[in-house]
């Protein structure tokens, strides 16, 4: 009867113990996962935003290039030049505006503060097709920042089924 009791109780301590493993490695997957979701919310970046120097030119009755990326949070700094006539650039979503006269450069400058598209037109009537000349702003997600969460939930996913396999190892021993 002694050894039942024995026996009984070193499996009631080995359950304990894993028991304890798995809160322990849950407890830690779980703070990572606060952590990473905290970062998410206040917009941390894991990846430094740079600044952005971009030449466009504009002509009758397109901008060259037509399609601009840059990463959130990146500042952006818009050098234009018009090979014809006045032309104007306007970026929807941003208010971001300027003319520009053959012969004459213009700064425009900006920090990409959110991910989409969003729309270039020309602001001042250049011509017949002055309403087809149009662009596009790309602004990305901080692709660094992107794989840190699936790196974060990931490792969390996989502590948690870790703990769960060896808790089931150690009670069929």
């Amino acid at each position: 009867m002694s050894s039942e009791l024995k026996v009984s109780s070193l499996t009631r301590g080995s359950r304990r113990l894993s028991r304890s493993k798995f809160m322990l490695i849950a407890v830690t997957a779980g703070l990572a996962l606060a952590g990473t979701l905290g970062g998410v919310a206040w917009g941390w970046s894991s990846a430094a935003p740079t600044t952005r120097e971009i030449h466009i030119t504009a002509r009758q009755f397109a901008y060259s290039p037509g399609v601009i990326r840059v990463n959130v949070g990146d500042r952006v700094v818009l050098h234009v030049v018009s090979e014809d006539v006045t032309h104007g650039l306007y970026i929807d979503g941003y208010g971001v505006v300027g003319k520009v006269t053959p012969g004459q450069d213009l700064t425009l400058e900006f920090v990409a503060d959110r991910t989409g598209r969003f729309g270039i037109r020309c602001s001042e009537v250049c011509g017949t097709f002055h309403p087809f000349m149009t662009g596009k702003l790309i602004v990305e997600p901080n692709l660094v920042f992107s794989g840190s969460i699936g790196l974060a939930l990931g490792s969390a996913a996989g502590a948690v089924l870790w703990a769960g396999w060896s808790a089931r190892k150690e009670e069929e021993e």
